[in-house]
């Protein structure tokens, strides 16, 4: 992974449904609510990828 991969930011618009699960996860767990959404991100990009709805690049 690049730097700039590691450094990269980005700002979501997060429901309040889903901030509060962030929340509940991050208690939960004791892990960073960016580790948490990073992670989610990850598996919903999996999925899609899975799905033929996106091709990885190349």
């Amino acid at each position: 992974m690049s730097t700039a991969e590691k450094t990269a930011r980005i700002s979501l618009y997060v429901t309040p449904a889903c901030r509060a699960q962030l929340d509940h996860l991050w208690r939960e767990t004791g892990r960073q609510k960016s580790e948490i959404v990073a992670e989610a991100l990850n598996h919903y990009y999996e999925t899609l990828r899975k799905d033929g709805k996106i091709r990885a690049a190349q």
